[in-house]
């Protein structure tokens, strides 16, 4: 859990991140105020309450489960297989310390970000570029993958309606 943070250098997530909960009331009242988090559990209950993620990775079972609520938005594209596989090649090579996986993943989460910002034409009052909607609608992109981007410029804070 604490490594996520390492993993997501252009975004502050510690304050998101809740590296130990054990799924009393108070806890579970404190994660549903965040707009997004990241929780770790050792209780094997955390499955059945699909109330509380989206996704949810069982270590032990060595299983990612994604709620029914979230399956549309979390549906696999190319980009994700893509992503998966390197990262899976990046630690299956012998050769590379933590920290250079953690600097090679950092830096495809930049590519990834910088071609998410290309597609920003729309600009706030404030002068921040967004991407709309209809940025998305002109690349012609399949389903799944525009359903990506949007939520992923969502999350970034870059997607205006």
């Amino acid at each position: 859990m604490k490594t996520f943070p390492a993993l997501m250098k252009h975004r502050k997530v510690e304050e998101n991140l809740f590296p130990w909960i054990e799924l009393v009331n108070d806890e579970i009242l404190d994660l549903k105020k965040q707009t997004y988090y990241v929780a770790g559990c050792r209780n094997s209950a955390i499955s059945a309450r699909t109330d509380l993620y989206d996704l949810l990775v069982n270590i032990p079972a060595r299983e990612i489960t994604v709620a029914p609520h979230a399956k549309e938005s979390l549906t696999m594209t190319k980009t994700h297989k893509e992503i998966a596989l390197f990262m899976v090649q990046l630690c299956e090579n012998q050769s590379c310390t933590e920290s250079q996986i953690i600097s090679e993943i950092n830096e495809k989460t930049k590519d990834l970000l910088n071609q998410l910002t290309s597609l920003a034409t729309t600009e706030t009052p404030d002068g921040k570029k967004m991407v709309s909607v209809q940025a998305f609608k002109e690349k012609d992109l399949p389903q799944a993958v525009e359903s990506f981007l949007i939520n992923l410029a969502i999350a970034e804070n870059l997607f205006m309606l």
